[in-house]
This record gives structure tokens, sequence and C-alpha cells, in this order.
């Protein structure tokens, strides 16, 4: 038998859930209106989880925004490391 990772307990997938619902409500909030009339009440309720989760997973709003445009980011790279491959 094969001695791979051990599966994510069901706390960590959740986690994993929260994360990307939040990420997912907080870049189609982002891209359409400022930061500033963006409110985490909004975000959570869009993401269909607490205010509490928001906070334990970024620290708050800003920190969404800034894992907003990680995310972004590195997806960007991405793209570029594979349109300037040589194959």
């Amino acid at each position: 038998m094969g001695m791979g990772a051990p599966a994510p307990s069901r706390v960590e997938r959740r986690r994993t859930r929260t994360r990307a619902a939040l990420l997912d409500a907080a870049e189609r909030a982002f891209t359409t209106r400022p930061f500033h009339a963006v409110t985490v009440e909004e975000l959570a309720a869009e993401a269909d989880v607490s205010v509490g989760s928001l906070y334990n997973q970024f620290a708050g709003k800003a920190g969404l925004y800034l894992a907003v445009a990680e995310r972004a980011t590195t997806l960007f790279e991405q793209y570029l490391a594979r349109a300037y491959a040589v194959s």
C-alpha cells in the first residue's frame, strides 16, 4: 500500500471551501466597485459564510483584497509561463 499524503480532514476541506468562496466573492465585488464601497458583511453574505470566517481567514477586508490580488498575479504568471514555454 502506498504511503501518500494523508487526506485532508473535514475541517481542512471546509476551511479550503470557505477561503475559495470568500476569494470568489471578493473578486466579483472588487472588480465592480471601489474597495471602500464593499463591506465585510456583504462579502461574507455573498460567500455564504460568517463575518467571523472572513476575519479568521484573512484578518479583514484589506487582507482579503491582497489575497485576491495575489491570486490574480499568480494566475497571470501561469498564463505567461505557458505562453512563453518552449516546446
